[in-house]
């Protein structure tokens, strides 16, 4: 009796080593970052004005920080805040405050880029909430999004850290366009300094 419950405990001490062999890393959602940073060139076309610059885009929680560098004759700026405030500062230290990034950048650069949209559709993901049509691609990740007035166009998918995340977008809104190409993703990165 003794012999047989020995071979009992060895065996199912066996199944359980055998259940705690460590499998592949299951692919990470984009849908469950909330840490990220991306860093890349985004460049705008509208009726009356085109530009580029390259931006480095932390966001951890509800707070960002966007770092916009390089446009044509305007020098940089550096925005932070969260979805109630936004405060910009410019490069010669002025000091602007507003409710979005998207108004001060529009304020200050003359762009009008959907930055409360576009923290999801750089991830591939429609805005929560908000009706969307959506096109998956041979890869089954989404390849085109209308959603809020835009076509958003995902052209290109890389893979960081287990997540398969845009790499090329272009957004459309009648005569406006803004490209954005993401050249690294750190995603989990929750630090919001650079």
């Amino acid at each position: 009796m003794r012999r047989s419950f020995l071979l009992l405990v060895l065996l199912c001490s066996g199944c359980s080593a055998l259940q705690q062999t460590p499998t592949a890393p299951v692919p990470g959602r984009a849908s469950d970052l909330d840490c990220w940073h991306l860093e890349g060139k985004i460049a705008v076309r509208d009726e009356n004005d085109s530009g580029s610059a390259y931006v480095h885009w932390r966001h951890a929680g509800d707070e960002f920080h966007l770092q916009i560098s390089g446009p044509l004759g305007t020098g940089a700026a550096v925005a932070y805040g969260n979805a109630s405030r936004v405060v910009m500062r410019l490069a010669d230290d002025r000091i602007l405050v507003g409710r979005t990034a998207e108004a001060l950048v529009a304020r200050h650069f003359g762009w009008r880029i959907p930055f409360a949209a576009l923290d999801w559709w750089a991830r591939g993901l429609p805005i929560p909430g908000e009706p969307a049509e959506i096109t998956d691609g041979p890869d089954q990740l989404p390849a085109q999004l209308n959603q809020a007035g835009w076509n958003v166009l995902i052209q290109q998918y890389g893979s960081y850290s287990g997540y398969q995340l845009p790499e090329k977008l272009e957004l459309n809104q009648g005569e406006r366009r803004v490209r954005v190409r993401i050249r690294d993703w750190l995603p989990g990165n929750c630090t919001l300094e650079s």
